[in-house]
């Protein structure tokens, strides 16, 4: 199980994410995506912008994907599955709950 805190009140204007592994750390702030190396000390950073619509593009290519299926009979061209996809608003929404009521939410 790992830890998630997710924080509304933020002077972020974007999201901002960071994950924590043994050997090394991600840091992302929707516009580049920073690569921490702990054993060789050093950071790589990536580019990650995208046109700036929709969760930086996101919302756009996952409307094509679907529309591409459909229009191709070709449900594979869509990789987000409908299990996926609760699952993650469950987490969300679990999330919100969380936040507004103050309290720890099982899932």
């Amino acid at each position: 199980m790992a830890p998630v805190t997710v924080v509304a009140a933020t002077r972020h204007e974007d999201r901002r994410t960071s994950i924590f592994g043994s050997r090394g750390q991600l840091t992302t702030d929707g516009s580049t995506v920073e690569v921490y190396d702990f054993l060789r000390r050093d950071t790589t950073t990536y580019d990650v912008t995208g046109d700036g619509t929709g969760h930086g593009g996101g919302d756009g290519a996952m409307l094509g994907a679907f529309l591409d299926a459909l229009l191709f009979g070709e449900p594979e061209r869509f990789s987000s599955h409908g299990a996926a996809s609760l699952a993650t608003h469950r987490l969300v929404f679990a999330a919100e709950r969380s936040r507004t009521s103050g309290t720890v939410v099982e899932l």
